[in-house]
């Protein structure tokens, strides 16, 4: 994807000759492509967002209530669980006993804490 967008740039732009062109320009403008999106993403400045818990309750009971249409129904007898998540650095852990669950999520603080100032 990144290749047809470099060479298209450069094609529009008169840039290059494809008969005279080599995979070595191609891989050397694609690299300074990837890394010109890298420096972009870089800079991007991102809002302090301490670290924060939720903790969430529900239960699967309305299941038994056979007159409601539904598409499915579910009941959870027993479940342990984690998940993590390394882009968006959460931690969730989920514990459900006889349709009641419970589910505890851990953000972790992202951004730059911004300094005081004296």
């Amino acid at each position: 994807m990144i290749a047809i967008q470099v060479l298209e740039k450069l094609l529009k732009n008169g840039d290059i000759d494809l008969i005279r062109v080599n995979l070595e320009q191609i891989e050397k403008l694609i690299r300074e492509e990837t890394d010109r999106w890298e420096d972009e993403f870089n800079d991007l400045i991102i809002d302090y967002k301490p670290s924060r818990w939720s903790i969430g309750v529900y239960h699967d009971w309305d299941s038994f209530m056979f007159w409601q249409p539904m598409n499915w129904r579910n009941f959870t007898w027993f479940e342990l669980s984690t998940e993590t998540n390394s882009y968006l650095k959460y931690l969730e852990l989920r514990f459900a006993i006889l349709g009641f669950h419970i589910e505890i999520d851990w953000y972790r603080p992202i951004g730059d804490k911004p300094c005081k100032t004296q």
